[in-house]
């Protein structure tokens, strides 16, 4: 496992910042994607450790997904984040799949969307705690995708 983490993009608006996390996992993109896209997998390793995830809806093919991601409440409904008032109401995850050798390169893109200047401005001063929180994501995604591949496809 070797992970990659760029430097914020320079930018002269703050709304063109994001986090760009590289990750070579050791599987074939195609059960990458699929441990990605289907709601079966995802809740199994999503989230930094500790955190439950609930998938209500995906879509797929094996290359590149682009995803609107954002905070619900009990029905459904965006609300703002528990932990922080600012935080954008939707942040925008754009994950790209690249295999060499049987193994896949995972590049994520993440930036705020939509957002006010205040929510830039909060999701730009999370960048370290999101890197970390990436990390440990994608961790569980290797310890996942370690898993015996019957299990992780079944």
């Amino acid at each position: 496992m070797s992970t990659k983490i760029a430097p914020p993009k320079a930018a002269e608006d703050p709304a063109d910042r994001e986090i760009i996390i590289t990750r070579v996992v050791d599987a074939p993109r195609e059960l990458v994607w699929e441990v990605w896209t289907d709601p079966r997998h995802v809740a199994r390793w999503w989230g930094p450790n500790g955190f439950t995830t609930t998938i209500e809806k995906m879509i797929a093919p094996p290359e590149k997904r682009v995803v609107l991601l954002s905070v619900s409440d009990a029905h459904g409904g965006v609300t703002r984040h528990p932990l922080s008032a600012h935080w954008p109401l939707e942040t925008r995850s754009t994950v790209t799949l690249a295999e060499h050798d049987g193994r896949t390169t995972l590049t994520l893109r993440w930036a705020p969307h939509a957002a006010t200047a205040e929510e830039r401005q909060a999701f730009d001063a999370s960048h370290d705690g999101m890197r970390q929180a990436w990390t440990g994501t994608l961790d569980q995604l290797d310890a996942y995708l370690a898993e015996p591949r019957k299990e992780a496809i079944a």
